[in-house]
């Protein structure tokens, strides 16, 4: 676990994936924050910072990438134009797009569009906002040998690492998305996708279909 001070270095680089149709439609992308200790260090980083948090994820990040169709959101409203989300959650098909992500308070909630996330999980996966040490630091073979963890599937400091891709997912109310990095091609790959009528609620179609375009693009 890293402690404050390079938590600092790191300022807003744990965030991560979500966005769009055609380019336009907005959707949620939040970062991957689970766990007390996790919780923890984005408390030191906050202290050490001594700005809010919107605040710095908007200096160090938002605006450092150009960022400029993502926004931080305080409500489950999202702006037009929008990707529409569906869940069978609750036993029958529903427009799950305002669902309300309070819960997520502490995930670093964004909205934004496809373009957006693709360039952040770029410049995730290459450092662009840390130094080459803070880098190392995040992708870490740390964990590898732990639970289910292997060099050729493992959970670094908010990335989960599939040699040669460096990736980002996830799945809230009926949206899921997966993005990746592939240093050796400089290629990124962004999907977002949302449930249908055959769906288990926990699905994430993403990650598949993001495969599926590697698979044909012969990465």
């Amino acid at each position: 676990m890293s402690n404050p001070t390079s938590l600092v270095e790191m300022a807003g680089c744990a965030t991560a994936p979500v966005s769009k149709v055609l380019n336009h439609a907005r959707t949620y992308y939040l970062s991957q924050m689970k766990g007390t200790s996790q919780m923890k260090d984005m408390l030191a980083l906050l202290a050490a910072a001594g700005v809010p948090y919107e605040e710095l994820l908007q200096e160090r990040i938002l605006d450092r990438l150009d960022l400029k169709q993502t926004e931080i959101w305080t409500t489950a409203e999202l702006p037009d134009p929008l990707l529409h989300a569906f869940t069978m959650e609750r036993g029958v098909l529903e427009d799950s797009t305002y669902w309300s992500a309070s819960w997520t308070s502490l995930t670093g909630s964004l909205n934004g569009d496809l373009s957006d996330l693709a360039k952040l999980m770029r410049a995730l996966a290459t450092g662009d906002t840390i130094s080459e040490k803070g880098l190392e630091e995040m992708m870490a073979q740390t964990n590898v040998g732990k639970s289910r963890n292997t060099r050729e599937h493992y959970f670094s400091l908010g990335m989960e690492i599939v040699p040669p891709w460096i990736k980002k997912t996830f799945a809230f109310g009926g949206y899921g998305g997966t993005a990746g990095y592939i240093a050796s091609e400089d290629v990124t790959i962004a999907v977002v996708t949302t449930l249908g009528p055959h769906n288990e609620p926990g699905e994430n179609p993403s990650t598949q279909i993001f495969y599926e375009i590697s698979a044909a693009l012969g990465l």
